[in-house]
């Protein structure tokens, strides 16, 4: 009796292991997907500081280290990103 009940239980358990598969596949995915949206908004958000660092040369101190780490904190948020995305 034991034994049937492992028997059909086994389907079971096979057909739940390959949903959990599925939905790591799925949830990877969608990881993935928002990684490189958020890597394009790096980048174009990038830019824009580096024309406003330019455009605003001779704005006071306290806006250009403003800039700056702003800047900085990007370039590190673009560099983990590339890492994770095995990006160049």
């Amino acid at each position: 009796m034991v034994a049937g009940v492992f028997v059909l239980a086994a389907p079971v358990a096979g057909l739940a292991a390959a949903g959990v598969s599925v939905a790591s596949h799925l949830k990877n995915k969608q990881l993935r997907q928002e990684k490189e949206r958020l890597y394009k908004e790096a980048l174009k958000k990038h830019d824009a500081i580096i024309n406003a660092m330019k455009e605003e040369a001779d704005a006071d101190k306290e806006r250009l280290d403003y800039l700056q780490s702003l800047n900085i904190l990007l370039q590190q948020a673009i560099k983990y990103l590339q890492q994770d995305l095995g990006v160049e």
